[in-house]
């Protein structure tokens, strides 16, 4: 039984109850994760996920070191409904979807609909084809080592041939190089892009394996033995292509060739690793560099053939107006790299982590199971049907990787809905942006120029949800096909698919980096079944993606107190963004321009450390019994829009009640009878963030801009002004906080 001072406080019970299909069901999901023994003013975490957090699935999982989240359990639901559909037949989808299509030319595009569908699965099925690997073993990869010694990167290469070379490589997006290039958008005029040279990003994880390596070049490049049945065939390919394969002596020296690289490209990011902030603070802080000061550091490259081999349409006299971002001394460093060591050991080292990079590129996950068995057993080999399962996860995912607008279509229209659909939760969005330009309206100690200045800027913010509209609209599968242009499938491996795919999507990312840019939310989309929402500072622009347009965050068969609990936060946590202590220092059009008052400066920096001091005190059981806390400074931004968002969707739906139904209570959920609607809604708020981190996953967070999930459940409620009054609790109860945080 919950402790009788609950008791005492709980409202009596509603005979108003909401029995419908969707209220049963979102109440069975609700009891089997909260745990309504514990008291709410004293730990709403646990009394909100503690029934999940204590189920025996969760359980096993902490015990086995496994970090278990609601997120990534909508995720995985969502990549395996993206999975059935791309496993599948058009005539399947259209039997499947949600809703009427209004909008979607399903009609009158119905064949170029289905070619699309078709060109998006091709794709998948030569990922997923196991037969077509066991025919090919690495051959399909022998042509292109040929190459790449011989005109990629030959021994003698020039700076123009290097640059070449580099662009090749980040084409086809190899993970650790020399340097690493990007096109990013100027924090001062976004229209524009600069470019980014710094370290490749998976060199902070990267874990150097020699044993492992070794490994994988003689399975790869490698004489075969003399009892493995495919011999012949690999003997024939290499022979055939041009390439001598690779003996014992020569792939030790190249592998010691290349963690030798490794190992100059790693000292050199330890270096300099404090010479330049590549973070949105450092971007908007420091000035960007000249294309002359960049030459001039690094010779050995010849930039501008780099940048006219990567961006299709860059014009040479427009290269030298591009600037960058990137340290003069770093530079200087990899100049001398490339200069002092062997051409040798480069070349070794650029073939090498392509073929690395490319492994998987094979047959994934077969790899795995295939290395374990002797070559007779590889020949003959029936794949068991759990490796069959991931193979077809695997390419769903990479699929959807590739060609995210087009197969979001597909996942939507049978998830999600229609453009009645996304008309209908637009207007749910406008909701919140109201609500917030109430509060800021209502803020106590901000000054009226400020505060005006903060109203057109949420009066400014584009909004978009669900799909995208324009450059492709995804609802028109003539935009859609125009967006991929003639990009084809080549089907002759699944290496040969992906090295294709890899090209044309950078060549997307990099089209004419000198030209004017529009930035869109969409950019920010993964894949069709991500389960997020996000704020762009630099647009001042929203988008509610369609993988959290779903159960439990958001359905319209929900009591609202449901849906402005979870997903209102949410879309109010984007908002907020806008106003936050990075999202402050750019205007309604996204440019960095500083619209505050001293006076209004000064009160949010005293105000901000209230939220800084209050999650510097979370802390994650880690290993051996050692506590790892949150870092406040770093997850400022998000912890502001955490409180502001359900201090706002509270609002907000507040007002709806008196708006909408002229003050009359939602129907309660059955089984939940005894619990108010804001109650309900705090308790939506709560359960998108059940989450258990067993120890060894303590530092999973060491570099997230967000608190864990679990912490964002507790400082939020507390710091809120009307959890309290709701939920009855006494004055200085653990979520009752005397002093709270607030802008």
């Amino acid at each position: 039984m919950p402790p009788l001072n609950i008791l005492a406080r709980a409202p009596s019970l509603s005979d108003n109850v909401c029995n419908t299909t969707a209220c049963i069901a979102a109440s069975e999901y609700i009891l089997a994760h909260v745990d309504l023994t514990v008291d709410p003013c004293s730990d709403f975490y646990q009394y909100t996920c503690g029934s999940w957090v204590n189920s025996p699935a969760v359980k096993e999982n902490y015990n086995n070191g496994i970090m278990t989240t609601e997120y990534i359990t909508f995720t995985v639901e969502n990549r395996m409904r993206q999975m059935q559909i791309i496993d599948g037949t058009y005539e399947d989808f259209r039997q499947n979807i949600k809703s009427n299509a209004t909008g979607f030319h399903l009609e009158d595009q119905g064949e170029l609909d289905k070619a699309n569908f078709e060109f998006y699965k091709s794709y998948y099925n030569v990922c997923k084809d196991i037969d077509l690997y066991q025919s090919n073993q690495f051959a399909p990869i022998f042509e292109d080592i040929v190459m790449l010694q011989t005109q990629v990167i030959p021994l003698n290469a020039t700076k123009s041939q290097f640059a070449r070379a580099m662009a090749f490589f980040t084409e086809q997006s190899i993970s650790i190089l020399p340097f690493e290039i990007s096109p990013t958008i100027s924090f001062r005029n976004h229209n524009k892009r600069e470019i980014i040279i710094a370290n490749s990003r998976s060199l902070g994880k990267y874990i150097y394996d020699r044993e492992a390596i070794v490994s994988l070049l003689l399975q790869v490049v490698g004489h075969p033995k003399t009892d493995d049945p495919n011999a012949q065939m690999v003997i024939e390919a290499s022979q055939r292509s041009g390439l001598e394969l690779w003996s014992n002596s020569t792939i030790s020296s190249a592998v010691d060739n290349h963690g030798k690289i490794i190992s100059f490209i790693r000292d050199i990011h330890n270096r300099t690793l404090d010479q330049f902030d590549l973070s949105a603070q450092g971007l908007m802080d420091n000035a960007s560099i000249s294309f002359d000061t960049v030459q001039q550091a690094l010779p050995k490259v010849d930039l501008s053939t780099l940048l006219m081999a990567l961006s299709e349409g860059l014009e040479a006299d427009a290269v030298e107006g591009l600037h960058f971002r990137t340290s003069v001394p770093y530079l200087e460093d990899v100049n001398r790299m490339l200069s002092t060591e062997s051409e040798k050991s480069i070349q070794d080292f650029l073939v090498v982590q392509y073929i690395i990079d490319k492994y998987d590129h094979f047959a994934p996950t077969l790899l795995a199971e295939l290395s374990n068995n002797t070559a007779s057993q590889q020949h003959n080999t029936t794949v068991s049907n759990t490796t069959i399962a991931l193979i077809k996860s695997q390419c769903s995912s990479d699929t959807s990787l590739h060609f995210a607008y087009g197969l979001s279509r597909y996942f939507g229209l049978e998830t999600f809905g229609d453009d009645n659909d996304r008309e209908r939760v637009l207007k749910f969005v406008e909701v919140f942006r109201e609500s917030l330009i109430d509060r800021i309206s209502n803020s106590s100690w901000l000054d009226d120029e400020t505060k005006q200045a903060a109203i057109n800027k949420m009066e400014l913010a584009e909004t978009d949800v669900a799909y995208g509209v324009s450059d492709p609209d995804w609802r028109n599968p003539t935009s859609i096909k125009q967006y991929y242009g003639n990009e084809t499938i080549d089907a002759r491996s699944y290496y040969h698919a992906k090295k294709s795919a890899l090209s044309h999507y950078n060549r997307r990312v990099w089209k004419d980096v000198s030209a004017d840019h529009v930035l869109r939310i969409w950019d920010l989309l993964i894949s069709p079944d991500f389960v997020n929402a996000a704020y762009m500072r630099n647009s001042n622009s929203i988008g509610i993606l369609l993988g959290i347009l779903r159960k439990p965050m958001y359905d319209v068969d929900f009591p609202e107190y449901l849906n402005f609990g979870n997903l209102g936060s949410i879309v109010a946590h984007e908002f907020v963004h806008g106003l936050d202590n990075v999202g402050k220092r750019f205007n309604g059009t996204g440019h960095l321009h500083d619209w505050w008052t001293p006076q209004a400066t000064k009160e949010y920096e005293e105000r901000q450390q209230c939220f800084i001091d209050e999650y510097s005190t979370v802390s994650i059981a880690g290993e051996g019994g050692k506590n790892v806390y949150v870092d406040g400074k770093r997850t400022l931004g998000e912890n502001i829009a955490d409180i502001g968002g359900l201090s706002t969707a509270v609002d907000a739906y507040r007002k709806y009640i008196n708006k909408e139904r002229n003050g009359q209570p939602e129907p309660s959920l059955p089984g939940l009878e005894h619990l108010t609607a804001e109650q309900m809604l705090y308790i939506s708020f709560g359960l998108f963030h059940c989450e258990s981190i067993p120890p060894n996953y303590a530092n999973a967070y060491d570099t997230d801009f967000h608190a864990p999930f679990f912490a964002r459940t507790n400082p939020v409620v507390r710091n809120n002004e009307n959890f309290a009054a709701v939920f009855n609790c006494q004055a200085d109860s653990p979520m009752n906080k005397k002093e709270k945080c607030h802008l």
